[in-house]
């Protein structure tokens, strides 16, 4: 697996910065610039879209098709609950920060951590719904997180920055 590749055209000239795949053969990508990828196909074949702002889109987190959370650069949060045809802001009120990964874990996937500049962290107990700012020992940028169960994550960024949560 992974030894073969061959080019698809992706319908767009952006950076692509996360992907998500569904089981069912459907598949989005964020990108730069506000654009939005989507295929039906099994990944053979890709539409863009702008999705209604010019920010870069970092990181996408699905609950299922239908419902997920995107988020961006100067504070860029976006709720979609029919599968990208339409978004909402979710963002907090006068967050200006970038977030470049977002996560939702737990039971129902109603948890979730955003994670960007300065090592600042959003977090979500409601699907996005409102967010509470939580202070950490991080003072870089932070790029990717990952939680690993309900209790156990990781974010991890500039200058060798990682950092860890036990307690979700």
């Amino acid at each position: 697996a992974g030894e073969t590749w061959s080019d698809v055209s992706s319908g767009t000239d952006k950076r692509i910065n996360e992907i998500k795949y569904f089981p069912n053969g459907v598949a989005y990508a964020v990108c730069d610039g506000g654009n939005m990828l989507r295929s039906i196909s099994d990944g053979e074949q890709w539409s863009s879209e702008n999705i209604g702002t010019d920010r870069n889109i970092n990181s996408l987190s699905f609950i299922n098709p239908q419902k997920g959370i995107i988020c961006g650069d100067k504070g860029l949060a976006l709720a979609t609950t029919n599968a990208g045809e339409t978004w909402l802001s979710k963002a907090p009120t006068d967050w200006i920060n970038n977030m470049y990964s977002i996560d939702f874990f737990g039971e129902g996937r109603s948890n979730g951590i955003a994670v960007g500049d300065a090592g600042y962290l959003l977090k979500t107990t409601d699907k996005g719904n409102t967010w509470k700012l939580i202070y950490t020992p991080a003072n870089a940028d932070m790029y990717c997180l990952k939680m690993v169960n309900e209790q156990k994550g990781f974010m991890l960024g500039s200058y060798g920055g990682v950092c860890m949560t036990t307690d979700g």
